[in-house]
């Protein structure tokens, strides 16, 4: 993630961030898709709160609710020894999906894709 800022009209601040493909999915994990990533970017949005925050609490349920996925199947002998290849190797499950695909199936989970939470 990168962030840059200037100075803005009438005292204000523009603020550009800028989020990595790796930073994205784990977002998507819990925010339904990319309008859901730029709603929850708005300062009106009352749910609002630290991007940084919000992506490690999305990798860390991501992680939590995949790994024992990766470590049950048979077909997988290996496991990923770090976080970022962990991530990768449950969002390319045929069986892994991301919050939109649960919200369209109804198999979103409640409680572990609540929003209110940093």
């Amino acid at each position: 993630m990168s962030i840059t800022t200037k100075d803005g009209p009438n005292g204000s601040l523009v603020i550009t961030i800028t989020l990595t493909a790796k930073q994205l999915t784990c977002l998507y994990h819990d925010l339904p898709g990319k309008q859901g990533v730029i709603d929850w970017f708005d300062p009106t949005n009352p749910n609002a709160g630290p991007v940084g925050g919000k992506i490690s609490k999305c990798k860390d349920r991501l992680i939590q609710e995949g790994h024992p996925k990766l470590l049950a199947d048979p077909a997988v002998s290996t496991t990923p020894g770090n976080e970022n290849e962990l991530v990768a190797a449950i969002v390319a499950r045929s069986d892994y999906k991301d919050r939109a695909a649960r919200d369209a199936d109804g198999s979103a989970l409640v409680g572990l894709a609540d929003d209110s939470d940093a």
